[in-house]
């Protein structure tokens, strides 16, 4: 009589698919992303973070040019800063958005198309900002102090303008900048 042959076979599928090998695989991923988030809540906790997340997107402004804030009765320069110049429609609606510092001599310059009554928000702006609405004289005709980072409520101008200047919480009553005053602005 002949001997049966035993089939052979080898363990190294079983052993790929093994349950065990698969918890190891499956803790090894879950390590890996518990490590990852932990990296990552500690970068955003620390400057380091909040510079790293800033430049990500591009957080520190271009200066595009110098504006000057006017006593709108005497004249006198109030406070001069650099700016970033939004005059496209692609930079007014980005605007400020993401940015997580501003300095304190810096500010943002939107130029509209034409004058008309303007409406601002604060959708995904991290800062809190004074928002400064001005006519086509470039004379002040509303200011919104100490605006609500994230909120998405339309600060309107209630009148017609063609320019608006966003600048840090509080940048008006340090420098005492009120409706009637002017701004000049180069390039």
């Amino acid at each position: 009589m002949a001997k049966k042959r035993k089939k052979r076979t080898t363990n190294r599928c079983v052993k790929a698919s093994s349950p065990s090998r698969k918890k190891v695989n499956g803790s090894i991923v879950w390590v890996v992303l518990i490590v990852a988030v932990t990296v990552i809540g500690l970068l955003l906790s620390t400057d380091l973070g909040e510079n790293f997340v800033g430049e990500l997107y591009d957080s520190s402004l271009e200066k595009d040019g110098e504006l000057t804030f006017h006593n709108g009765r005497t004249s006198g320069v109030i406070k001069k800063i650099n700016i970033e110049i939004a005059d496209d429609d692609s930079e007014r609606v980005l605007g400020l958005m993401y940015r997580r510092h501003m300095k304190d001599s810096s500010g943002m310059l939107f130029i509209m198309d034409k004058e008309e009554p303007q409406a601002f928000w604060m959708k995904n702006t991290y800062i809190s900002l004074d928002i400064i609405y001005l006519n086509k004289n470039l004379e002040i005709v509303k200011i919104y102090k100490d605006t609500i980072p994230f909120s998405e409520k339309p600060l309107r101008s209630h009148s017609s303008s063609k320019y608006v200047v966003e600048v840090n919480a509080g940048f008006c009553n340090k420098h005492m900048i009120k409706t009637g005053d002017y701004i000049k602005f180069r390039k």
